[in-house]
């Protein structure tokens, strides 16, 4: 087996632990016998964050160390009818060409490739490298919280690379900041009307992705087609109430997918279901092109199919009149995708909002909007605007959760430098530098040891966060063989 490809065997291995945010001791497990079977200094904290340092190679033992890291959650997302149990099933993986990709469900190569690489360079019997700091951080996913709980009295390391970027080629330096606001539309149901038909109207198969990385490429929220369709009832003069709505996985994930459970007079059924149908083939002319596999149905419902919603006792009851025109205001007018572009670096957005999540509860519909922006000065201003926006337009009981900064560029960086200059030594052209749109631990670290110097980098993958997620084997070799020259150009140059 070429060097190279450890880093694939290592990705298959942690594929076999399931690893959902929130459910790390499996791959904490893992990664502290790895540490103690090779007799390596390790730690691992309540959060199920794991250290491993390894002292530096021969000439290079009293270098200052460097850090490497990733974090080994993922998030979990299975297509429609497959059933796989993040918990306690493995992924199953299998290859399209160059491409790895796990049947049915996410790949976790977000940030499963970090561990690899990391775990290949450990295990690399001929590898040059001063003293090595790896950090394998949990729940990213769901806040960058393993990060914000690490001791840095544990890292002594003042130059990081961070290896959940990408695509290969280039050197990211900086990332937005984030947060997610969680919203109620509050109601006491009433009683299903008399004479009255239930529709399921829902959406599906759209492409969703990460609400950073994949916000500027105008895919099609769920949650605001499904508002549009019925707010076009509304337009029409049908009057209808919902009596449940469900859509979305994540606030950091598009939505591919949203279903509501409308009533309405049984009279106007067939009405409604025409003007449906219009409103598809209008959103099927607006959006097909970009969202070919786009579905919009509506299928005929009964009492018993609102329990599937789960929320609980309130069987054959719905939202009055009132609450339903105020819920699809809010989820209308409320902005989404992309806001503002960056003026420094191309094609990048630098202020974004996704309405991520809808669940009805007994009592109330809960909204999960995730807002990211470059600056932290500017998601704050975005955070009070979101907020009394929605508050004018209905919602209630707003509160601020998971909030992460931003990690902003340093004007300056000696391992910025020596990263470029291993790129043009091994692929005889200049790497790209570039700010991401999307929450980094780079950004909580870089507040917990301010004069850490970071850059994230990563292969080329694709689709993370949703089924589709794809993993290049190819640019995974080329990406560890990379780190390796750099860690080997460190140890022969102190300076």
């Amino acid at each position: 087996m070429r060097k190279k490809e450890a880093a694939l065997r290592y990705f298959e291995e942690i594929s076999m632990i399931p690893r959902s945010s929130g459910h790390e001791r499996g791959v904490a497990d893992y990664l502290v016998r790895f540490a103690a079977e090779r007799g390596l200094w390790y730690h691992r904290d309540e959060m199920q964050n794991v250290y491993i340092k390894k002292p530096g190679t021969a000439g290079a033992e009293n270098l200052p160390p460097v850090v490497l890291q990733g974090h080994t959650d993922m998030v979990c997302a299975a297509r429609p009818g497959v059933e796989h149990d993040f918990l306690h099933d493995p992924l199953q993986l299998y290859m399209e060409g160059d491409r790895l990709r796990a049947r049915g469900t996410t790949l976790g190569a977000d940030n499963g490739v970090a561990a690899a690489i990391i775990l290949a360079l450990l295990t690399e019997s001929e590898a040059v490298h001063p003293p090595l700091e790896c950090l394998f951080t949990a729940q990213e996913e769901i806040g960058l919280k393993g990060a914000a709980a690490l001791d840095p009295a544990l890292i002594t390391g003042r130059r990081m690379i961070n290896l959940d970027a990408g695509p290969e080629g280039t050197l990211l330096i900086g990332a937005a900041g984030g947060l997610s606001l969680r919203m109620e539309v509050s109601a006491f149901r009433q009683a299903m009307p008399r004479n009255s038909k239930f529709l399921h109207v829902g959406v599906q198969g759209l492409q969703g992705g990460h609400s950073g990385a994949d916000i500027g490429k105008d895919r099609v929220n769920a949650i605001k087609l499904l508002s549009m369709l019925l707010v076009r009832l509304k337009r029409e003069k049908i009057e209808f109430t919902i009596a449940a709505i469900s859509g979305g996985t994540a606030s950091n994930v598009i939505p591919r997918e949203c279903t509501a459970m409308i009533c309405l007079p049984a009279a106007r059924a067939e009405e409604t279901r025409a003007v449906l149908a219009a409103a598809a083939r209008d959103a099927g002319a607006m959006f097909a092109a970009g969202e070919p596999d786009m579905r919009i149905g509506v299928a005929e419902g009964s009492m018993s199919d609102i329990a599937s919603f789960a929320f609980g006792e309130g069987t054959g009851s719905v939202l009055p009149d009132g609450v339903t025109d105020r819920l699809l205001n809010l989820l209308n007018l409320l902005p989404d995708g992309r806001l503002r572009m960056s003026h420094v670096f191309p094609d990048l957005v630098t202020l974004s909002l996704n309405m991520g999540v809808i669940r009805t509860k007994l009592n109330a519909v809960e909204i999960t909007v995730s807002l990211r922006a470059g600056a932290d000065s500017a998601l704050e201003i975005l955070a009070a605007d979101t907020a009394q926006l929605a508050s004018c337009i209905g919602a209630e009981n707003i509160r601020r959760e998971s909030p992460y900064p931003a990690w902003e560029p340093k004007s300056s960086s000696g391992l910025r430098s020596l990263l470029s200059e291993t790129y043009r030594d091994l692929r005889g052209r200049e790497p790209l530098i570039q700010a991401v749109h999307a929450g980094l631990e780079c950004s909580v670290i870089s507040a917990l040891i301010p004069e850490m110097d970071i850059v994230a980098i990563g292969p080329d993958m694709g689709f993370y966060h949703t089924p589709d997620e794809w993993l290049d084997v190819r640019s995974l070799e080329r990406t560890y063989e990379y780190v390796a020259e750099a860690l080997k150009k460190m140890a022969r140059n102190a300076d």
